[in-house]
């Protein structure tokens, strides 16, 4: 759906605290956690996507499924979608951290 590179306004993706990308955040994070990626690394991981994300959207618009900018709220609650997933995903780790 495509509303146009501006900010989410209520009731679009990209405004809440969590939204349907949530999940997406969740799984990356606890891929992270698996393979052995370490929780500071995933969390500059995660900022610094959240940094670059809304750039990325006024530039290349279509590689996005909709690209209106992240609200504030939105950022911070896919951060700690992706370190909740984190979380969940080290505790099945069996393989040796990545980083100390």
């Amino acid at each position: 759906m495509k509303y146009g590179n501006r900010e989410a306004r209520r009731g679009e993706p990209n405004y809440s605290l969590v939204d349907g990308y949530t999940l997406w955040h969740f799984t990356a994070g606890a891929f992270m956690g698996l393979t052995g990626v370490g929780p500071w690394t995933a969390l500059v991981a995660s900022v610094a996507w959240e940094l670059v994300e809304d750039r990325l959207k006024a530039n290349l618009p279509d590689w996005f499924p909709v690209e209106t900018y992240d609200t504030f709220a939105n950022q911070v609650g896919d951060t700690a979608g992706l370190m909740a997933g984190w979380f969940a995903g080290s505790r099945f780790c069996k393989w040796p951290r990545l980083t100390p």
